[in-house]
């Protein structure tokens, strides 16, 4: 390799790990997230028979997670589970309704 050669490869390379610093990160656990990822989203009321609500998180700027409310599409029925909160709006195989959805969680008691 000739020097002119490896000196460009190492700019290169310095420029690429110093962009890469440069991006966000939000910790969750053992696992990290680049600025832009999405963690998962949950639902939280059914819109119609196949839609619903949801607040999803996604690693911000600052290196904190931002949740936004987006709508969803299930693969077959929206089932509402109770008053709207946190994992209320289910996505079944059938829209069947007269099932025990359980007590209250506890971010339906601590919001």
């Amino acid at each position: 390799m000739n020097q002119r050669y490896t000196r460009t490869l190492f700019l290169a390379t310095a420029a690429a790990i110093f962009a890469r610093s440069c991006d966000a990160e939000c910790l969750v656990g053992d696992i990290m997230y680049m600025e832009g990822d999405n963690t998962g989203h949950i639902g939280l009321e059914c819109i119609d028979d196949s839609t619903y609500e949801g607040s999803t998180s996604i690693c911000g700027p600052d290196g904190a997670f931002v949740e936004e409310l987006q709508t969803f599409t299930c693969p077959a029925y929206c089932v509402q589970c109770g008053p709207r909160g946190f994992g209320a709006a289910l996505c079944l195989s059938t829209p069947t309704t007269d099932r025990d959805c359980g007590e209250p969680e506890y971010f339906d008691n601590n919001p």
